[in-house]
């Protein structure tokens, strides 16, 4: 189901990009956007993770 839907959505995309250029400068800013995600994603991981690796020692005797 995802690949046909892939396969739909790259030559959706591909027309989107040669039909337009706003098209073009807010599928750069979305990726942006969702590029910049992923680290503060994995940044609030290891936050709480840190966070509850220090709890622990806290309070074991």
């Amino acid at each position: 189901m995802h690949k046909v839907l892939l396969l739909i959505a790259i030559p959706l995309l591909s027309y989107g990009f040669w039909l337009s250029d706003a098209f073009k400068g807010i599928a750069a800013g979305v990726s942006i956007f969702l590029f910049g995600m992923l680290p503060l994603e994995q940044g609030f991981k290891a936050f709480t993770l840190k966070t509850a690796v220090e709890r622990s020692k806290s309070r074991s005797p």
